[in-house]
This record gives C-alpha cells, sequence and structure tokens, in this order.
C-alpha cells in the first residue's frame, strides 16, 4: 500500500505474514485519510510486521532507535509510541505526522 503525506510525500507501508498469519485485513479504502492513531489494518490468527518506506531525508528516526540498531539490539516498540518525526525541508522545521491518503 502507498500512501502520501502532507509532510512527507510518499510513504510505503509493506504488510508481512508470518508463518501462521490467515490473513492481512486493511481497515481503510484507498483515498481514505488516516490520522495518527487510527487503525490501518490488522493481521489475523498470528503475529506479523509491518515496513515503512519514506522517501530519503523525509523523516528523523528517534536516537534510541538509531543507537539501538548500531548495536543490533531488539527495542521493545509500544502502540502509540513515537519512532521518529517528519521534517518539512521547505521551512526546515519537524513536524509529526498527521494526515495520510491512502492509494493502492
Amino acid at each position: 500500500m502507498c500512501t502520501t503525506c502532507k509532510d512527507v510525500n510518499q510513504v510505503a507501508l509493506v504488510a508481512i505474514g508470518a508463518t501462521m498469519v490467515g490473513s492481512i485485513t486493511f481497515s481503510k479504502k484507498e483515498h481514505d485519510y488516516a490520522r495518527k492513531g487510527d487503525e490501518f489494518g490488522y493481521f489475523s490468527f498470528g503475529g506479523s510486521t509491518v515496513i515503512c518506506v519514506f522517501e530519503k531525508g523525509s523523516i528523523k528516526i528517534d536516537e534510541d532507535l538509531l543507537e539501538n540498531s548500531a548495536r543490533s539490539l531488539e527495542t521493545l516498540v509500544l502502540v502509540g509510541m513515537q519512532l521518529g518525526v517528519s521534517i518539512k525541508k521547505h521551512a526546515g522545521v519537524r513536524s509529526k505526522l498527521e494526515n495520510l491518503s491512502i492509494e493502492t
């Protein structure tokens, strides 16, 4: 799924189903808007992960994640935790992701 965001332009969201995942259900449809904390979708029966791919230079990842990754350490991430912030290139200021428009 590819999304657009007012602060970072294109964002790719890749849902990865692991062993014993029956299906991946997306709650949002094409051209829907999502705000921070909105449900994007869910995995049925089992656990999996998602990967978000951002345009180069559009976000700043939090330092604790970068430090742990450099040392090959896993980081506990809970629902609602900040992982990084978007960077408005034109204004030179940081802002959190807010509205996403979804395109498939």
